[in-house]
């Protein structure tokens, strides 16, 4: 597990480290100064004329220590100063003379000159405040010099909890990220300016982080391989679940078929679709294996016999908004516990109806949102969500006791008392009609595997994960054979099975 603290939680991890642990601020900064040096000669780059911007603060302090290490190796390196005086921390102030008692060149103003490596030092994780004026003017200038571009720590002008650009933000190509990568690298935009990420342990404790699930997190391969249900030797069918689809509305039997296809992909046992009369022909001539439950009008008793037998269940896909559907969710979300991965129409009805709000509460709920749909579901903006993404996921979660997957071009998902993690597979090619009919039947097919094998309903967060991952490796498979922009939600199809036997072959690595 690889943690992404905001700007906040990895200061506090830094004080813990300094105070408790007794570690001196100037050897964490001197051991980031030794780290990123390391990684310059690692990349092979041309470190002859490195131009290093510092500001006053603790990112400024790495930036000087780096120059007097360069100068060391008889480098000749050159420092722009974007600060005052007074504003310098202590540990930076020291770093600084160091720097100027080696002799490092300094500068206060920009000169026009050619550099291999433009270093920048400039601002760090705390910035928390729109850039103007000089800074902004000065960003942007560097981002047209030539010379490879580094950042320590996070590009400076990128917040490091939401990704948003603060005005102006340094164009990376390498960042070198100081213990671990803050959350607002994995966010776009920042994600964009980034660059390649390379982490660098310095010794700040990450015991915090471990004991804080509401610190973000990425998963490894071999963590989400640990993740899949086992395919059990002496087994049938049913071991591996009934996975009920209420899902297309008339004319809709793409978004049943996408869901069930991709449910049977992902291991569930039985896949029985509830869908309007219309869509049984297309259905049974896509989804041989499938087993069709219709309706023409809104019927409580045969949607009561399709909720008692299944395991779990996958609503929304397709839906529609009539009146009919409207009542079929109305009745699902107050007449079963089971687990209920809740997608598409489904959710675009929850937030229209008055008083169904008040029946979400559920710990065996999965909510499937894209921006547009939370947008709806808490009555904050797309960009107020963007930029506060992680407040919104965790305090809707606390209000419904819900798990969310918060779909975008980087997915977040969070269920209470479990880790926030970041999804770090998937590319453009998944912004395609149909791509979250997918995720969704995908998730659901894994929780639908693994329901006879969990010990308790929290278990089934970590097929919820698994899934929004395996989608994920899906569109990038799908993508070096039909390019990002050929993809269709129906390559992704065969592209999940393969990504869950690479997997399973990881898991016995």
């Amino acid at each position: 597990m690889n943690y992404l603290p905001t700007g906040q939680e990895i200061k506090q991890a830094d004080q813990y480290t300094i105070n408790e642990l007794q570690i001196s601020g100037r050897s964490l900064m001197e051991a980031a100064a030794r780290g990123v040096l390391s990684q310059l000669v690692a990349e092979g780059l041309d470190l002859t004329r490195v131009l290093l911007v510092c500001g006053a603060g603790n990112n400024g302090g790495d930036g000087f220590a780096l120059a007097w290490m360069l100068k060391e190796l008889g480098y000749t390196p050159q420092i722009l100063f974007w600060g005052k005086e007074e504003k310098l921390t202590a540990e930076s102030r020291y770093q600084k003379d160091k720097s100027q008692e080696a002799g490092v060149d300094f500068q206060t103003t920009l000169a026009e000159e050619e550099y291999t490596v433009i270093v920048d030092a400039l601002l760090g994780a705390g910035l928390d405040r729109e850039l103007s004026g000089p800074y902004q003017n000065l960003i942007n200038t560097l981002n047209n010099y030539s010379g490879k571009k580094v950042a320590i720590d996070l590009p400076s002008g990128i917040h490091a909890g939401s990704g948003e650009i603060l005005g102006a933000a340094f164009k990376a190509d390498i960042t070198i990220a100081v213990q671990c990568p803050k959350l607002g690298l994995f966010l776009y935009p920042g994600k964009g300016w980034a660059g390649k990420v390379i982490p660098i342990d310095i010794g700040i404790t990450e015991s915090l982080f471990a004991a804080d699930k509401e610190v973000a997190a990425a998963h490894t391969q071999k963590e989400y391989a640990e993740m899949l249900p086992r395919r059990l030797r002496d087994s049938h069918k049913g071991t591996y679940g009934k996975l009920l689809i209420i899902a297309g509305s008339k004319g809709m039997a793409g978004a049943a078929f996408l869901n069930g296809m991709s449910a049977y992909r992902s291991g569930t046992g039985l896949v029985q679709i509830y869908t309007h009369e219309d869509n049984r022909v297309i259905l049974q001539s896509l989804l041989y294996e499938g087993i069709m439950k219709t309706y023409q009008t809104y019927q409580e008793e045969s949607l009561e016999e399709a909720l008692a037998w299944a395991d779990v269940i996958l609503m929304g896909s397709g839906l529609g908004l009539s009146q009919d559907s409207r009542q079929i969710v109305s009745y699902v979300l107050t007449h079963t516990n089971k687990p209920l991965v809740i997608d598409g129409d489904a959710l675009r009805i929850i937030s229209e109806e008055a008083g169904l709000m008040a029946t979400l509460p559920g710990r065996n709920r999965i909510l499937t949102p894209h921006l547009r749909e939370m947008e709806r579901l808490t009555g904050k903006s797309v960009n107020a969500i963007k930029s506060e993404r992680k407040s919104v996921i965790i305090n809707f979660c606390k209000k419904y006791e819900c798990t969310v997957v918060l779909k975008d071009s980087v997915t977040i998902s969070y269920r209470l008392g479990e880790r926030l993690v970041v999804n770090t597979s998937g590319n453009a090619g998944l912004a395609k009609a149909g791509s979250g009919d997918v995720l969704a039947g995908t998730i659901s097919g894994l929780i639908s595997a693994g329901s006879k094998q969990v010990k308790d309903a929290s278990s089934f967060y970590e097929q919820v994960l698994a899934g929004v991952y395996i989608h994920g490796k899906a569109g990038e498979e799908a993508s070096e054979k039909w390019g990002m922009s050929g993809v269709m939600a129906r390559d992704l199809l065969p592209e999940i099975g393969r990504c869950i036997k690479e997997l399973e072959r990881r898991r016995k690595e």
